[in-house]
């Protein structure tokens, strides 16, 4: 039980910086990544605890852009559409 729920937040962490990297400078897109926090209430309640743990809260984006980069998520969710 305790890796599906580590694997739910760092997914779910993941989809959501692909789609902020993906998004970045669209307005739109920043309200799109709002709501989608929303939906992914549990996993971004544990992404802000795991931010609040590190010495700074842009270092886990940085991780998850070198462990999660587009190609990577491209790969395990194919059918994701950003708008």
């Amino acid at each position: 039980n305790l890796f599906m729920a580590v694997n739910v937040t760092v997914s779910s962490a993941a989809l959501l910086r692909y789609v902020e990297r993906n998004t970045a400078g669209d307005a739109a897109g920043a309200e799109r990544v709002e709501a989608d926090a929303e939906r992914l209430e549990a996993g971004a309640e544990n992404l802000e605890a795991s931010a609040e743990t590190t010495a700074e809260a842009g270092e886990l984006d940085r991780w998850l852009d070198e462990h999660f980069d587009d190609g990577r998520m491209e790969r395990i969710y194919p059918n994701v559409i950003l708008r």
